[in-house]
């Protein structure tokens, strides 16, 4: 991640939660019993968790700088 995390919890937040996601995947397929190409994919992102003021809020991003984070972090914020 080339973000610093410690930049990105709004202050309004009583708490805020940052989860680094990585996924692998791959899709094997059949069609009419030939084996067709394998398909490779992988998908990097962060999932924010704020809680403000008694509600609870997430966002989301696959933009992992600093100002990527803060977008989904005030995204969070204005759900909870």
């Amino acid at each position: 991640m080339s973000a610093d995390p410690t930049q990105v919890a709004p202050a309004a937040a009583d708490y805020c939660s940052l989860r680094y996601i990585r996924e692998t995947s791959e899709q094997l397929r059949v069609r009419q019993n030939v084996v067709q190409p394998v398909i490779s994919g992988q998908d990097t992102g962060a999932m924010i968790t704020v809680y403000a003021e008694g509600g609870m809020g997430y966002g989301a991003t696959s933009d992992l700088t600093t100002s990527g984070l803060k977008r989904a972090a005030n995204e969070a914020i204005s759900w909870a």
